[in-house]
């Protein structure tokens, strides 16, 4: 799978509602590469977490979720990864 970073912001497409987007940035911080939907982070960021993070990303998630929409469980699990990264 090709991963590429995304280009600048303010070349983004803006008219694509988010719902319908293919692909999303690695939540990672500083990480530009892009990721499917189906995935949570690059391959590299998401084998930097705890196995406990991978599972409570994994467990609390909801297909077709989204931000607003996403159970505090998946919130605190996401905010959990991103502390981890950060280190």
């Amino acid at each position: 799978m090709i991963h590429s970073p995304l280009p600048p912001f303010n070349q983004r497409p803006t008219m694509e509602p988010s719902s319908t987007r293919k692909y999303h940035r690695c939540p990672a911080p500083g990480c530009q590469l892009v990721v499917p939907n189906r995935m949570f982070s690059c391959a590299a960021h998401w084998r930097a977490l705890s196995h406990d993070i991978r599972r409570d990303i994994m467990l609390s998630y909801r297909p077709s979720q989204t931000v607003a929409t996403a159970s505090e469980d998946w919130k605190l699990a996401v905010g959990r990864a991103i502390e981890m990264w950060k280190v």
